[in-house]
């Protein structure tokens, strides 16, 4: 069959061709430029228990459980500099998981209005104070971590660990509570 003196079923396997070059060309790249390097890296990683990539969202997910590590934030860092060395300018969330149990949910949901507080007022010593006796009172340890960017809280309790990890500067921790104005 022609069209316009083209074969039709010449110009249709063409397009096919081409997408699937294409397409392979594409997987290719994201293999070998994105996906192993990341997997070499994550899996190295001591503190790395696993992990899982998920690019199919904008921006790009890295679902990373963490072993029991002593200094979250350090930890945090480390992976984060990792990923940006690999991805480079390509957008990337990190979302951490943990062990936790009710307990260790329970200490979080009474200490993170100590830790909201202290993002408004400054006083963040008084802050860990607080976050340290409300676990040790349920026979579990926390330790607090902050820099500029966010206050890093992990609460341990025998084989169970909590991770947190609270931007400090994000416009939705301004006020925290209170509806949006628009």
């Amino acid at each position: 069959m022609q069209w316009n003196g083209f074969r039709v079923h010449i110009v249709i396997i063409s397009v096919i061709l081409g997408l699937l070059v294409f397409a392979g060309g594409h997987w290719l790249y994201e293999k070998y430029n994105y996906d192993e390097p990341l997997d070499k890296i994550l899996s190295s990683n001591k503190a790395v228990e696993s992990y899982k990539l998920s690019d199919k969202d904008q921006p790009v997910t890295v679902r990373i459980k963490l072993k029991n590590v002593d200094n979250l934030g350090k930890t945090y860092h480390e992976l984060d500099n990792s990923l940006k060395e690999v991805l480079g300018e390509k957008e990337y969330k990190i979302e951490l998981l943990d062990n936790r149990d009710k307990q260790l949910e329970d200490i979080f949901y009474h200490s993170q209005f100590a830790v909201y507080e202290a993002m408004a007022r400054g006083n963040y010593r008084e802050m860990e104070q607080y976050v340290s006796r409300q676990a040790a009172a349920s026979g579990a340890q926390a330790s607090v971590f902050m820099d500029r960017e966010a206050v890093y809280l992990q609460i341990k309790h025998g084989d169970y660990y909590l991770y947190e990890i609270i931007p400090v500067n994000s416009p939705e921790n301004q006020y925290p509570g209170l509806p949006e104005r628009g």
